[in-house]
């Protein structure tokens, strides 16, 4: 016949116990899928016009960095700001986003990027003013540092106005953990 063992094990106040936890450290590890890991952002008032007359994607020097904690992690760019085409027809702002100067991740079957500000018509002489947002989803693969940058181009001339003088742009990146 076997015996019988008994384990004792010290009491503990359950509840103090969880009161020494500290949450503002949760290891990112421990963290569910789909939670936002980090959140970069550029947010700025603009003091001049982001402009050029580049029919080819043109770097407008505004950019945010992130170093991915995990190299599954999906990366949600987003973008908010004011564009315009003026007084020129059959012509559009185009807008998007690049992955480290390299990779274009808007529409490139087609003329368009990410988003477009214009007018179409043939009789141009309008100026054509509009909110300018997008978001879209980077999967970087890897847990090197990234930067993501917007370009700009005008669909066939003038000058396109990628950000409008004196309008508050944001460009922001967030890591979801898978």
């Amino acid at each position: 016949m076997g015996s019988i063992v008994r384990v004792k094990q010290p009491e503990f106040n359950l509840r103090s116990r969880l009161n020494e936890l500290d949450y503002d450290k949760i290891p990112y590890e421990k963290m569910p899928s789909g939670t936002v890991i980090q959140h970069v952002y550029n947010q700025t008032r603009a003091n001049g016009h982001m402009t050029t007359t580049s029919t080819s994607f043109a770097d407008m020097s505004y950019s945010v960095s992130i170093t991915p904690h995990f190299s599954n992690s999906i990366m949600l760019i987003e973008w908010q700001g004011i564009a315009q085409q003026p007084n020129t027809h059959h012509s559009v702002s185009i807008i998007t986003v690049y992955r480290n100067n390299t990779t274009n991740l808007g529409d490139t079957t087609s003329f368009n990027g990410m988003s477009a500000t214009g007018e179409f018509a043939s009789n141009g002489a309008k100026y054509v003013t509009a909110s300018n947002n997008f978001f879209v989803y980077d999967e970087p693969g890897n847990r090197d540092p990234v930067s993501y940058h917007i370009w700009g181009k005008t669909s066939s001339g003038g000058t396109a106005y990628v950000g409008h003088n004196g309008v508050t742009n944001c460009l922001s990146v967030k890591e979801i953990r898978r």
